[in-house]
């Protein structure tokens, strides 16, 4: 009854979930004057932004502000059975219409989705207007929050849908299809044919629950303390030349200046690993029932996240893991994250030459932190708020810049002539590669200072640096997933991340002898200059 009591006081009389049924349990629900039950046919259900499904029916995830798509990845979530609209809905529906997206929070990692149009770079972000209720009901949640997460420490997790259903993710594939067959449809597990290999899932499974466990080990073997001095040292330069590229930049006024400089002195870093790792002392793991320990695991982290509740933010928790094969910019916390798994060739090789390293790991590291300063980073302060610190000129002379990115890329073709890269959609990712090379080039300059400029394997050190960068990029797919990746990735395909940025660079054109007219060398009034 408690439990209850409390969940009511935060949603209201309808609020205690847990004791309806839901979906097609749950049958159609009566009109209150109306006892014949009815579906409404005029509701239609939209779906959740960036939830995909691929031909096997499983669900693609939404994307992440990443240096790789989830696509390239093959990350893959399960679909979900999901309940149709009902009347009861509407009020709802048009209380999530009226709000719309400018409230929600932003969490770690998530701008990684098609950046901002181009007009809207000259918007300065608002917040919604802040209703009575609103207020009111921040308030419920204030007071109800420390009794909400007493109720759920007394209740037992296994209770819980969130245990359910990742219990049935851990399941043998001769037990899931019993459950198929038993239950008519699966709601929480992947369809049989989207299920990995066994070895793939088990290494995947120890990455999500125990990922700085397995770090330790994997740093251990392939990320020793040398390699993250190094690429601290270079983190270090790039940011000592972005400060100088600030300071020389023409688009931004001296007030938006002095805001970035301080937002730049805020700026916080994560390389290779963690300083302090989690805790692990209080999970138990026995060696011979894998399904026992996932639920053991889930249970820790469960726990864990609810000790949180009405706590200050934890800055030194990492969204990745160290393995994890990719790295992100997180607005809300001023920072970048760049994982041990990142840190390998060919984007850090310990053993290469400075050029080679900073035109793939530099340049890399240079498009993230871009991100905290472009049109989507102007909306957070060096404290992580939300506040616009641009002005509405700076906001014009950088879309005019902006423009000339898209009208390049619009250009492009991929496969044959009939498919073009959006120059929108990409425009966000574009202008990363742009700025952190070229932050990352000037940083390479200051770090060889009046060193002999020796050549390696015939190329000079200018030369390595863009072919550094140009062998990050090479990949090689079919056709089709090349144009499904042209419509839906807010990256360039490789080919254009290399020959867009480096044919704007007049950098580029002096290391190889490019001339005026030749392919690689835009025409000085197409050419844009953010940094």
């Amino acid at each position: 009854m408690e439990g209850r009591r409390v969940l009511r006081d935060v949603h209201g009389h309808r609020g205690d979930r847990a004791t309806r049924r839901r979906g097609a349990e749950a049958g159609p629900r009566p009109h209150r004057r109306d006892p014949q039950p009815r579906r409404s046919g005029a509701i239609v259900r939209r779906d959740r932004g960036a939830r995909r499904t691929d031909a096997d029916g499983c669900q693609i995830e939404a994307g992440r502000q990443r240096v790789l798509h989830e696509e390239r990845l093959g990350v893959r979530r399960p679909a979900q059975q999901v309940r149709r609209a009902r009347r009861a809905d509407v009020p709802a529906a048009r209380r999530l219409t009226r709000r719309g997206s400018e409230g929600r929070a932003h969490r770690a990692g998530d701008g990684d989705t098609a950046r901002a149009r181009v007009e809207d770079a000259g918007r300065a972000a608002r917040s919604r207007r802040q209703l009575p209720q609103d207020v009111a009901r921040a308030a419920r949640l204030a007071r109800a929050a420390p009794a909400v997460g007493a109720v759920l420490r007394r209740r037992r997790l296994a209770d819980s849908g969130v245990d359910r259903r990742r219990a049935a993710a851990v399941l043998p594939r001769a037990r899931l299809a019993r459950r198929h067959r038993a239950r008519g449809r699966l709601a929480h597990a992947a369809p049989l044919a989207c299920r990995a290999r066994r070895w793939k899932r088990c290494a995947r499974s120890t990455d999500t629950r125990l990922g700085e466990l397995l770090g330790q080990e994997y740093v251990k073997r392939t990320f020793p303390p040398e390699a993250k001095a190094r690429a601290v040292a270079i983190v270090e330069n790039l940011i000592a030349e972005f400060r100088q590229r600030i300071q020389g930049t023409a688009w931004m006024s001296d007030p938006t200046k002095r805001e970035a400089l301080a937002k730049l002195d805020a700026f916080g870093r994560k390389i290779g690993y963690p300083d302090q790792w989690l805790d692990y002392s209080k999970l138990t793991i026995v060696a011979d029932d894998y399904f026992t320990n996932a639920r053991a695991a889930d249970r820790w982290s469960w726990r864990r996240d609810w000790a949180k509740v009405n706590k200050p933010t934890v800055r030194t928790e990492w969204g990745m893991t160290p393995p994890t094969v990719n790295a992100y910019a997180n607005s809300s916390l001023n920072e970048i994250v760049f994982p041990a798994g990142i840190l390998q060739p060919p984007f850090f090789d310990p053993n290469a030459d400075d050029a080679v390293n900073y035109g793939a790991m530099g340049a890399v590291i240079g498009h993230e932190m871009s991100h905290l300063f472009d049109d989507q980073g102007r909306k957070y302060d060096k404290a992580g708020n939300l506040r616009d610190w641009w002005t509405k000129e700076d906001a014009d002379r950088y879309v005019a810049q902006a423009d000339r990115i898209v009208k390049q890329f619009d250009a492009y073709t991929v496969v044959d002539t009939a498919t073009h890269v959006n120059g929108k959609l990409t425009l966000g990712e574009n202008l990363g590669d742009f700025g952190g090379l070229t932050v990352a080039y000037y940083a390479l300059q200051h770090a060889l200072g009046n060193k002999p400029r020796t050549p390696i394997d015939g190329f000079t050190p200018e030369q390595r640096f863009f072919l550094g960068w140009a062998q990050v990029w090479r990949e090689l797919m079919r056709p089709e997933f090349a144009r499904f990746l042209v419509s839906s990735n807010p990256h360039s395909p490789g080919e254009w991340r290399v020959n867009g940025p480096l044919s704007m660079m007049p950098e580029f054109q002096a290391a190889w002898g490019c001339k005026e007219g030749d392919p690689m060398v835009r025409k000085a009034e197409g050419r844009a200059k953010i940094w």
